[in-house]
Protein backbone atom coordinates (compact mmCIF):
# COMPACT_ATOMS: atom_id res chain seq x y z
CA UNK A 1 0.00 0.00 0.00
CA UNK A 2 3.02 2.18 -0.15
CA UNK A 3 3.34 2.64 3.50
CA UNK A 4 6.86 2.53 5.97
CA UNK A 5 6.80 -0.35 7.24
CA UNK A 6 10.01 -1.80 9.67
CA UNK A 7 12.28 -4.41 8.60
CA UNK A 8 12.36 -6.02 12.44
CA UNK A 9 9.72 -5.69 15.04
CA UNK A 10 9.22 -7.33 18.61
CA UNK A 11 6.47 -8.45 20.83
CA UNK A 12 6.81 -7.11 24.52
CA UNK A 13 5.21 -7.04 27.77
CA UNK A 14 4.89 -3.54 29.12
CA UNK A 15 4.18 -2.60 32.79
CA UNK A 16 4.78 0.79 34.27
CA UNK A 17 7.08 0.50 37.22
CA UNK A 18 6.62 4.32 38.20
CA UNK A 19 3.85 6.44 37.69
CA UNK A 20 5.73 9.41 40.07
CA UNK A 21 8.13 10.53 37.65
CA UNK A 22 8.22 12.69 34.28
CA UNK A 23 8.28 10.44 32.00
CA UNK A 24 7.31 7.29 33.45
CA UNK A 25 9.22 4.51 33.78
CA UNK A 26 8.17 1.67 31.51
CA UNK A 27 9.03 -2.31 32.01
CA UNK A 28 9.57 -4.10 28.86
CA UNK A 29 9.95 -7.96 28.57
CA UNK A 30 10.79 -9.43 25.25
CA UNK A 31 8.68 -11.84 24.33
CA UNK A 32 9.59 -12.27 20.52
CA UNK A 33 11.67 -10.35 17.78
CA UNK A 34 10.45 -11.07 14.45
CA UNK A 35 11.22 -10.38 10.76
CA UNK A 36 8.62 -8.33 8.34
CA UNK A 37 6.95 -10.46 5.67
CA UNK A 38 7.23 -7.62 3.58
CA UNK A 39 10.29 -6.01 1.65
CA UNK A 40 9.55 -2.52 1.35
CA UNK A 41 12.14 -0.48 3.05
CA UNK A 42 12.80 2.46 4.59
CA UNK A 43 14.35 4.63 1.62
CA UNK A 44 14.05 8.73 2.16
CA UNK A 45 13.97 10.76 5.20
CA UNK A 46 10.13 11.11 5.11
CA UNK A 47 9.33 7.31 4.66
CA UNK A 48 11.51 6.80 8.62
CA UNK A 49 9.78 10.04 9.97
CA UNK A 50 6.09 8.82 9.10
CA UNK A 51 6.67 6.66 11.85
CA UNK A 52 7.75 9.31 14.00
CA UNK A 53 5.10 11.21 13.33
CA UNK A 54 2.31 8.19 14.37
CA UNK A 55 3.89 8.31 17.62
CA UNK A 56 3.58 11.93 18.31
CA UNK A 57 0.07 11.93 16.97
CA UNK A 58 -1.13 9.14 19.60
CA UNK A 59 0.56 11.81 22.08
CA UNK A 60 -1.68 14.76 21.15
CA UNK A 61 -4.55 13.49 24.38
CA UNK A 62 -1.45 13.17 26.76
CA UNK A 63 0.13 16.60 27.18
CA UNK A 64 -1.51 20.06 27.67
CA UNK A 65 -0.18 23.47 27.73
CA UNK A 66 3.43 24.20 26.66
CA UNK A 67 3.83 20.42 26.39
CA UNK A 68 1.50 20.48 23.49
CA UNK A 69 2.56 23.12 21.58
CA UNK A 70 6.08 22.11 21.78
CA UNK A 71 4.44 18.55 20.21
CA UNK A 72 2.61 20.16 17.92
CA UNK A 73 5.25 22.19 16.96
CA UNK A 74 7.03 19.02 15.91
CA UNK A 75 4.22 17.31 14.52
CA UNK A 76 3.82 20.03 12.25
CA UNK A 77 7.51 20.09 10.97
CA UNK A 78 7.41 16.42 10.63
CA UNK A 79 4.39 16.40 8.01
CA UNK A 80 6.04 19.49 6.57
CA UNK A 81 9.26 17.46 5.73
CA UNK A 82 7.16 14.00 4.59
CA UNK A 83 5.20 16.21 2.11
CA UNK A 84 8.64 17.53 0.79
CA UNK A 85 10.58 13.90 0.66
CA UNK A 86 7.87 11.45 0.11
CA UNK A 87 4.91 13.34 -1.51
CA UNK A 88 3.14 9.84 -1.58
CA UNK A 89 2.80 9.70 1.69
CA UNK A 90 0.84 12.93 1.35
CA UNK A 91 -2.64 11.60 1.83
CA UNK A 92 -1.38 10.04 5.27
CA UNK A 93 -0.57 12.87 6.14
CA UNK A 94 -3.70 14.92 4.86
CA UNK A 95 -5.71 12.41 7.33
CA UNK A 96 -3.66 13.15 10.19
CA UNK A 97 -3.73 17.40 9.21
CA UNK A 98 -7.59 16.73 9.47
CA UNK A 99 -7.88 15.00 12.67
CA UNK A 100 -5.53 17.16 14.38
CA UNK A 101 -7.57 20.70 13.24
CA UNK A 102 -10.41 18.96 14.09
CA UNK A 103 -9.56 18.58 17.74
CA UNK A 104 -9.25 22.51 17.31
CA UNK A 105 -5.19 22.64 16.85
CA UNK A 106 -3.91 25.20 14.30
CA UNK A 107 -1.06 23.68 12.33
CA UNK A 108 0.86 25.88 9.27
Amino acid sequence: MGVPVLQRYLIARCSLSTLDKDPVEVDIDIIEVKKSPYSWELKRRGDGLLLDLLVNFSRINVYSGSELYRLLTIIDYEIGVIEKTSPELSKITSEIRKEIESKGYKLR
